[in-house]
């Protein structure tokens, strides 16, 4: 995988975009991933839809735990990709207490706990 931009990405020679925006009628923040050079005569694509705790303020992200993850048409996004739009998600703050996995040692057995990640809340619905 090779970054064109931040939100510009090339894998296997095929150009994706990621779009991100406020989405009114969900009072969510969408992500979304698309093959760039697709048949203009289709829509596939993935997206994330973050609610918003706060819709009437700036935006504040809900727990992952509440997202909701989409596929429109039949996109073919490669796991590379997935993975670094979920880190991208994280470095916006806008994936927060999805539970970073820690694994800590007691008396010889192994103990997954979770941490949640720091959001973010300022931006404007629009």
């Amino acid at each position: 995988m090779a970054y064109l931009s931040h939100h510009r990405w090339i894998h296997d020679g095929v150009q994706y975009e990621v779009n991100n925006f406020h989405h009114a009628e969900f009072d969510a923040w969408c992500y979304e991933l698309y093959a760039v050079d697709n048949d203009p005569n289709r829509n596939d694509y993935i997206e994330f839809r973050i609610p918003d705790l706060t819709p009437d303020g700036s935006f504040t992200p809900a727990p992952a735990t509440e997202a909701v993850f989409l596929a429109h048409g039949e996109p073919k996004i490669p796991w590379p990709l997935l993975r670094r739009l979920i880190d991208l998600m994280h470095e916006y703050g806008d994936l927060v207490g999805d539970g970073q996995p820690a694994v800590e040692a007691h008396d010889g057995e192994a103990e997954v706990s979770q941490f949640p990640t720091p959001g973010r809340d300022d931006r404007q619905p629009g």
